[in-house]
């Protein structure tokens, strides 16, 4: 099986250092709701969702399987209000997602097998 193209290597090259950044910053945010005596600000909640699904879809289409996974269920934890297992889980997720080389993306890829076509 031949690899994927080197584009996808220079693009995680490229955006791995925003990646990144958007994960420690969301890590931080969902920190800081799990840590708020007074409940979560409504708003901070949602702007956490939105990056937890949004990290979701881009990290799987680096084929990152188990960070975009982490991701979603983050977001399944902010909706139910479990701030503190979504801390975890979010910390879990930066340090996963920080650790990944562009080398290592080039390896989990693989381009999609022959089209077959169904009667």
């Amino acid at each position: 099986m031949s690899q994927p193209p080197d584009w996808v290597e220079a693009l995680w090259r490229e955006l791995r250092p925003q990646t990144v950044a958007r994960v420690w910053r969301l890590n931080e945010t969902v920190a800081l709701l799990s840590e708020a005596s007074e409940g979560p600000v409504r708003d901070t909640v949602d702007h956490a969702l939105v990056e937890a699904h949004q990290l979701s879809g881009s990290l799987g289409s680096f084929g990152l399987i188990g960070a975009s996974e982490l991701a979603h269920c983050l977001e399944q934890l902010l909706v139910s209000s479990q701030f503190e297992r979504a801390a975890e889980t979010a910390l879990a997720l930066a340090n996963l997602v920080d650790g990944v080389s562009p080398a290592e993306i080039q390896g989990r890829l693989r381009p999609p097998g022959p089209r077959t076509s169904h009667p």
